[in-house]
C-alpha cells in the first residue's frame, strides 16, 4: 500500500476495518482505501479508491514525472508465498592429481 513517498523505510500502522483500510504513521492518516474480501474472507480481493491525505511528511524531492491512478497502481497485488523445495545434494566430485614437472 502507498502511505507517503517522504516516509520511504519508516513503519506504518494499516488498520483494517471491515471495508475501510487506513495507512497510519504517528497518528497521522496518510492513505485510505476501500477493500472487498476474497470468499474465504481472510484474503483481499481487491484494494480500489485511493484517496491520499496531505501530510507534512512529503517527500522533499520533486516527482519527475506527474504519475495518475491510470498510469501508476498505489495497491499492487502480490503473489501468493510458496514453499521452496530443499536443494538436491550434488554427487561427491574428486578432482584427480595433475602430473606436475620434477623441479630440481
Amino acid at each position: 500500500m502507498y502511505g507517503e513517498a517522504g516516509l520511504t523505510g519508516e513503519a506504518v500502522a494499516v488498520w483494517l476495518y471491515e471495508a475501510e483500510l487506513l495507512v497510519v504513521y504517528e497518528d497521522e492518516f496518510l492513505a485510505q482505501y476501500t477493500v472487498q474480501y476474497q470468499a474465504d474472507h481472510h484474503h483481499l480481493k481487491t484494494v480500489t479508491e485511493p484517496r491520499l491525505y496531505p501530510t507534512q511528511h512529503q517527500s522533499p524531492q520533486l516527482s519527475l514525472w506527474d504519475l495518475g491512478d491510470d498510469t501508476w497502481r498505489k495497491a499492487v497485488p502480490v503473489r501468493p508465498y510458496v514453499v521452496r523445495r530443499e536443494p538436491q545434494e550434488l554427487p561427491e566430485v574428486v578432482q584427480t592429481m595433475l602430473p606436475l614437472d620434477d623441479v630440481g
